[in-house]
This record gives C-alpha cells, structure tokens and sequence, in this order.
C-alpha cells in the first residue's frame, strides 16, 4: 500500500510539473507570437512612414505636365513676337531673318546630340536636363530684353542648344508609366503644351500692348526660372533610375561611348523612324515655303494690323486645331478608312 501510494504522489507530482511545464510553454509561446506581432505592426508601420516620406506630394507624371505647361507657356508668350524683336535689334532683311532661323535649328541638333552622349554616358542625368533647359531659356530670353544684334543671336543660339524639354519629359514620363496606360499620360502632356499655345500667344500680345514691349521676355524669364524651382520641390530625384539604367550598361568608358553609337545607328537604322523623320521633314519644309503667314510681318504688311495681334492669331489657330483634332479628326479618319 505504501508503495503504491508513493507511486501515486510521484505521479501527481509529475503530472503537476509536467502541466506546469506546458503552461509556461505556452505562456512563453504566446508571448512571443505577441512580441512578434507587435514587431510585425512596428515593421509594417515603419515602413509605411518610409513609404511616406519617400512618396512625393504629386505623382511625378502630373508634376511632368505641369512643368510642360508652364515652359510651352513662356516660349508662347515670345515666340509670335520675335520677328517685331528681329527688328527693334536691327534685323530688317529676309536673309538675315532666315538666317537666324536657321541658326536656331542648326543649334537645336547640336544640343540635342550633345546632350544625348552627356546622357548616355552618365554625366547628365534627365532631372539635370531639364533643370539646364528651364534655366538656359531664362538666360537666353533674359538676352533679348539686353537688345542689340549679338544679344538675339547668343540667345538664339544658347536656347537652341539646351532647350530639350518635351524630349527629356517624354523619356522621363515613359520611365514612371506603364506600357498599357502610357498613351493615356503622352495624350495628356500633348494637352498641356496645347493648352500653353492657345493661352500663350494672346497673354503675350497683351503683354507686349498694355505693359511694354520687353514685358513678355521678361515675364518668360521669371516663369522659366520658377519652373526650374517647381521642379526641384515636386519632381523626385532619378539617381535610382539612372542607377537601374546604368547596371544594364557596360561600366567602362569605352563601353559608354559605344553604347551611345549604337544608340545613334539605331535611330538611323530603323526604317519605320527613318519614314517618320522624312516625312516630318518633307511637311516642314512644304509648310516654310507654300505659307506666306510664316514670313516676317506679312500680316503687317497686308492687312495693316499692329505687331501684337500676331499673338491673338497665334492663339486662334491653336483653338482652331484643337477643336478639329478633338471633334473632327477621329471621324475623318474613320471615314478615310484610317485607325
């Protein structure tokens, strides 16, 4: 009897232990799953606020329109005005109009070209870009309010070369987009810089009327240097992509150079960019010499109307455009068997 009672305690005894045992188990198991909750929130939180603070405070493709807006907005507001600039500077021939002109276009290759292998090999980035854009075109319009024959063709000439706006936005906006809804975002900063040439025009004749003639190159300089400071503030750093971009290219500076080539002989190589760029060409130039609107005060001349309504018509023509390409151009294509 003794030693069965004994054997009974040891087994109480155990049991008690043993349900002791697996009580702290579980007490320290809940704890843990407790703890680890509790880190799980913590963590998620955190980098909820990392999230946060990384986010910018508009999407960088609203922030992208909004800088192309205001930029096509100040070379609108002087652009219809430059020929009357021409003269007040002592250009008063066609040769030495067109020569300007030209000088202006010749420019635009250059920059983009040199721009281009700035940014192909690491030394630009696009964010750059466009800060050299907003601030060389505030430069170069700030020079035509100076006056004088070698202010306009400095200027002519400095924003030819940096003035690379719509196709460092295009490149950017095509990196924060999809491949699905990137049309939608391209049709929208295509509608920004409409928008800037239907306001534009008639904001700088005003401008040009009530204020004084160097009003509309000065306000160009101010929107354009408030631009380059907008996009500071909104538009978010691109290290990250150049960083992913950089990682696919070779890191040698051979291997820079050789990239930004093949990226040349592509664009000339490829025959559907061959027939776009051709055709472009063949309507700009048609368009220069069948249309005597495109020559210097040819209204002027011809109806007898002040330098300042060339905005008012500058305007008219982008309503006019617009309203055709919103309204008319789908069912014209539509029943010309296009898309």
């Amino acid at each position: 009897m003794s030693c069965n009672a004994s054997s009974k305690d040891d087994r109480t005894i155990t049991n008690s232990s043993s349900n002791e045992d697996e009580k702290k188990e579980n007490s320290e198991h809940h704890y843990a799953s407790v703890k680890d909750c509790d880190d799980g929130h913590a963590t998620s939180s955190t980098d909820n606020d990392r999230s946060l603070q990384k986010s910018p405070m508009i999407h960088p493709t609203t922030t992208l329109c909004i800088l192309v807006m205001i930029d096509m907005l100040s070379v609108s507001i002087v652009v219809p005005l430059l020929h009357q600039y021409y003269k007040t500077s002592g250009v008063h021939s066609a040769q030495q109009r067109e020569l300007l002109s030209s000088l202006f276009s010749s420019s635009q290759i250059v920059g983009g070209l040199i721009i281009g292998a700035l940014s192909d090999v690491g030394i630009l980035s696009r964010r750059n870009i466009l800060f050299l854009s907003f601030l060389g075109s505030a430069v170069s319009y700030a020079l035509i309010v100076v006056g004088g024959l070698r202010s306009i063709v400095f200027s002519r000439v400095l924003v030819g070369l940096v003035k690379q706006t719509m196709t460092v936005s295009t490149g950017l906006l095509t990196s924060y987009t999809a491949d699905h809804d990137r049309g939608i975002y391209l049709g929208r900063l295509q509608a920004s810089t409409t928008v800037s040439w239907i306001v534009g025009p008639t904001l700088g004749a005003l401008l040009y009327k009530h204020v004084g003639p160097s009003s509309p190159c000065v306000v160009a300089s101010c929107l354009f240097l408030f631009n380059s400071m907008l996009a500071a503030v909104l538009l978010p750093r691109d290290d990250s992509l150049d960083k992913s971009t950089n990682t696919k290219k070779p890191s040698s500076r051979m291997g820079k150079y050789s990239s930004f080539l093949e990226n040349l002989k592509a664009c000339f190589a490829s025959k559907k960019l061959a027939s776009v760029v051709v055709s472009l060409l063949l309507f700009g130039w048609v368009t220069r010499t069948t249309s005597y609107a495109n020559m210097a005060s040819f209204y002027e001349e011809k109806y007898g109307i002040e330098p300042h309504f060339r905005g008012y018509i500058k305007s008219y023509q982008q309503c006019l455009g617009f309203v055709i390409q919103t309204f008319f151009l789908r069912y014209l294509l539509s029943a010309s068997g296009g898309e």
